[in-house]
C-alpha cells in the first residue's frame, strides 16, 4: 500500500514584499553601476602611453659608458598593460603616470625601463638596467596623454642634516685684495685625502689654503701636526713653516728714515725658518717670536 507524499504548494507572495524585493534589487544596481563609474573615473587618471616614441638611452655605466643610442618604438596601452613594437619589442605595465617594462632586442638582449611621463605628455624620463650590466638615463619625446587626476601624494619623510665637522665645511681661501705673500708649497704626512691641512683665519672666517693661495694683511695662518708649508713674500724671501705652528701677516711698518717699510709675520707658535737672498731682496722682512724657534738661512 502506496501512501502519497504531501505536495508543497507555491505561494505567491504577498504584492507589498514583491515591491520590496524589486526596490532592493534594483539599489543593487545602481550600486553596481556607481562602483563601475568610479572604477572608470580612476582609470581615467591614468596617463596612457599609446603613440609614437622616440627614445634616447645615455649609457652612464658598463662597457658602453659614455655612449647614447636612440630608438623609436609604437607603444600601445590597453588598461594597465603595455606593448610596443620597433626595434625593440615592449612588454610592461604602466600606472598613473609611470611605465615599467622590458625591451627585448636581437640576440635575448633585454633592458629594463622604468619611466614617468612628463605632464603634458610630450616627453619622458627615467633609468634602464641591461643584462649586460650596463645602465642608462633615458628621456624621449612623443605624443602620450598625460593623467587627468591629481595623483596621490606621497608622505615625505623629514630629514635630519648631521653636523659635519667644521673641517669639512672650510671654503676655499679666496684671493687676497692686497697680496704680500703666496703658499709656495704644502707638503703634508697624514693620510691621503687628509682635509684642509692649511687653515687661514680671514675677517673672523676660517678658509682653507693651497698651494698658490695669496695672504694679506691681517691672516693668521696655521698648519696641522703633521703638515710642513713654503710661505713666500711677493717682495722677495721664502719663509718655511713647521708643522703645528700659527704665524699672523701684520701691518707694514715704516723705518725711522720713513723711506722703506717692512713686511712683518708674528711667530705665535711652533717654528719656521727664513730663506732670504740679499740681492734679490726688495725690502726688509722682520719676524716677530712669542718664544718660538726661528732658524735663519741668508
Amino acid at each position: 500500500m502506496r501512501t502519497a507524499l504531501p505536495r508543497h504548494r507555491s505561494r505567491a507572495l504577498p504584492a507589498r514584499w514583491r515591491r520590496r524585493a524589486q526596490a532592493a534589487a534594483a539599489l543593487v544596481v545602481v550600486l553596481l553601476v556607481s562602483l563601475a563609474a568610479g572604477a572608470a573615473i580612476s582609470a581615467a587618471g591614468d596617463a596612457d602611453w599609446t603613440g609614437h616614441w622616440s627614445i634616447v638611452d645615455h649609457c652612464t655605466g658598463g662597457p658602453c659608458s659614455g655612449s647614447t643610442y636612440y630608438w623609436e618604438a609604437d607603444f600601445v596601452q590597453t588598461g594597465g598593460t603595455l606593448t610596443g613594437t620597433g626595434v625593440y619589442t615592449v612588454q610592461g605595465t604602466a600606472a598613473g603616470a609611470s611605465a615599467t617594462f622590458s625591451a627585448t632586442g636581437y640576440g635575448g638582449y633585454v633592458a629594463q625601463f622604468h619611466i614617468t611621463m612628463s605632464s603634458d605628455g610630450k616627453s619622458l624620463s627615467g633609468t634602464a638596467t641591461d643584462t649586460q650590466g650596463q645602465s642608462f638615463t633615458i628621456t624621449g619625446s612623443g605624443s602620450g596623454k598625460p593623467p587627468t587626476t591629481t595623483t596621490t601624494p606621497t608622505t615625505t619623510t623629514p630629514t635630519t642634516t648631521t653636523p659635519t665637522s667644521p673641517t669639512n665645511e672650510l671654503p676655499p681661501l679666496p684671493p687676497a685684495t692686497n697680496p704680500t705673500a703666496r703658499m709656495q708649497s704644502i707638503v703634508s704626512d697624514g693620510p691621503r685625502g687628509t682635509k684642509h691641512p692649511v687653515k687661514v683665519r680671514r675677517g673672523g672666517k676660517d678658509y682653507a689654503a693651497s698651494e698658490n693661495s695669496t695672504l694679506q694683511t691681517g691672516d693668521s695662518l696655521t698648519t696641522d701636526d703633521q703638515t710642513i708649508a713654503a710661505l713666500e713674500f711677493l717682495i722677495g724671501g721664502r719663509v718655511g713653516i713647521n708643522k703645528d705652528t700659527n704665524i699672523v701677516m701684520v701691518n707694514e711698518r715704516a723705518v725711522k728714515d720713513g723711506d722703506v717699510s717692512l713686511k712683518r709675520a708674528i711667530l705665535k707658535n711652533g717654528s719656521l725658518w727664513l730663506k732670504a737672498d740679499a740681492n734679490t731682496l726688495k725690502q726688509p722682512i722682520e719676524i716677530q717670536t712669542n718664544g718660538g724657534v726661528m732658524g735663519i738661512k741668508g
